[in-house]
């Protein structure tokens, strides 16, 4: 990355609800990251793409405690 910043401040995710044993849950799938740039924007760099779900941007310093479970 040549603009901003070369450290993600957010990682990416894609958020599916599903339900199990009558309890909504949702399944967290890591799929890139963000980049600040100099415009006062994000570049996003994606490793998949998404079909279906939501995209949900986190800090990428967040405590683990603070992340997404993965099943």
């Amino acid at each position: 990355m040549s603009e901003g910043s070369k450290r993600p401040t957010h990682r990416i995710y894609i958020a599916r609800s599903y339900e199990k044993d009558g309890v909504e849950k949702t399944h967290w799938t890591e799929i890139g990251a963000a980049f600040p740039n100099r415009q006062g924007g994000f570049n996003i760099q994606l490793t998949a793409t998404p079909i279906d779900g939501r995209c949900v941007a986190l800090p990428a310093d967040a405590p683990a405690s603070d992340q997404p479970q993965k099943p």
